[in-house]
């Protein structure tokens, strides 16, 4: 037992002895053991300390550590002992994840059994063990571990297993501060793993010290203004997508490239046409046309007037007047919206009765001849004015010629 304490003791001065300032710290632990069945032991409450020295190496950090369960029973017993642990570790400390710092250990050590019974004897140990230590400041941290200790006792080997919670406080003094980790820009990382020195005061970062670029775009997170923009993008300077002609429409989605100033566009980025007439709103002078409607350039209905004239007496269409009825059926087939009145007009040689009927007369010829071409008979109806409505004087050849015709015009 002196033996034991006098090494535990000189390696703890050794240690000591190259440590800096808060380069070490110590932890006051208490909590359970509950030891294998063929010991003849019940659960065991425990405490101790534990001091673990960090400059000694980056991967592999010294600890030695007590671990005394005092008063502990015998089942089937009345036999009381102290069991005393002390324990050399290697600890392996993981990267810090705010605050939380994970760290495995393993090590040898000795266990001393102030009275023995069921073969238990004083003998070496190993142990390993899991935890974490929550930094509440950059002194003082609350630590939990697992451990598991194997044991070798008289021709066999046992199994503990203990469960530990305490405080743990870093200290030191004198010149050795100047080993504190340093944040030369105060962002929460340590300079040795910050993977961006120099961040401005105030800005939020992310466990490598960098200010974070969330959609991965270019443009870091306090300055994007678009901060969901799909991965592979190309943004501007404010993260957004470039929408180069500004019409609205991103680049990506703009089916309609070029868009002209002031022009209002769709979901693709295409001007629109909102009565559908083929010229968009922004050249449309007659926005509200019926749909069906011919228009013009400036999406105005286009109005086409159908005039004949005829031999005096007659109603039959001349052959070369054939191509001009063909011509406005067409005209009517790109229009379906137009219906047309027909209407027959004579000079004034003649009765009016006469008149009246050879007009009538002429209109129906006409009416034929666009049903001929295709055109549906429900769009189109004939009136027969006579002499009524003269456009030239009847007391001339020329004159009365003029007034007998056929004029067909559009109705909406």
């Amino acid at each position: 037992m002196r033996k034991i304490g006098f090494i535990l003791s000189a390696a703890t001065a050794l240690l000591l002895t190259s440590a800096a300032a808060e380069d070490y710290e110590f932890t006051v632990v208490g909590g359970a053991v509950w030891p294998e069945g063929n010991l003849g032991i019940n659960s065991e409450g425990a405490f101790g300390g534990e001091l673990q020295f960090n400059n000694v190496n980056d991967m592999i950090k010294p600890e030695i550590a007590v671990l005394v369960s005092p008063q502990t029973d015998y089942r089937k017993s009345t036999k009381e002992t102290t069991i005393s642990r002390f324990l050399l570790n290697g600890v392996h400390e993981y990267e810090t994840v705010l605050p939380i710092i994970p760290f495995v250990k393993a090590g040898l050590g000795y266990e001393n059994v102030t009275d023995k019974l069921y073969d238990n004897e004083d003998s070496v140990m190993a142990d390993a063990g899991f935890g974490f230590k929550h930094e509440w400041t950059k002194s003082i941290a609350l630590k939990a571990e697992a451990l598991y200790m194997l044991k070798y006792n008289s021709d066999r080997w046992d199994n503990n297993l203990a469960g530990l919670l305490g405080l743990t406080f870093s200290f030191g003094g004198g010149e050795a501060a100047a080993a504190v980790p340093l944040d030369s820009d105060n962002d929460g990382v340590y300079d040795s793993k910050d993977a961006c020195p120099g961040t401005p005061a105030g800005a939020v970062v992310d466990e490598r010290g960098c200010i974070p670029d969330t959609d991965g775009d270019g443009v870091l997170d306090p300055n994007d203004e678009c901060p969901d923009t799909p991965a592979g993008e190309i943004v501007d300077t404010r993260g957004c997508l470039i929408d180069s002609d500004k019409d609205g429409v991103p680049d990506m989605s703009d089916k309609c490239p070029g868009t002209r100033a002031g022009a209002i566009v769709d979901g693709l980025g295409c001007e629109m046409d909102d009565d559908r007439d083929g010229v968009v709103n922004l050249d449309d002078n007659c926005p509200d046309t019926p749909q069906g409607f011919k228009v013009d350039e400036v999406g105005c209905p286009i109005v086409k007037t159908l005039k004949l004239h005829f031999e005096f007496g007659s109603a039959k269409i001349a052959p070369e007047s054939e191509a001009i009825v063909a011509e406005y059926a067409q005209f009517l087939k790109e229009s379906p919206s137009y219906k047309a009145v027909v209407m027959g007009h004579t000079d004034s040689v003649g009765s009016d009765a006469d008149n009246m009927a050879l007009s009538e007369a002429r209109a129906q010829s006409v009416k034929a001849m666009l049903v001929e071409n295709g055109i549906d008979p429900k769009r189109l109806k004939t009136e027969g004015k006579g002499e009524t409505q003269p456009v030239a004087s009847n007391d001339t050849a020329e004159g009365r010629a003029k007034n007998r015709r056929i004029e067909v015009w559009l109705l909406k």
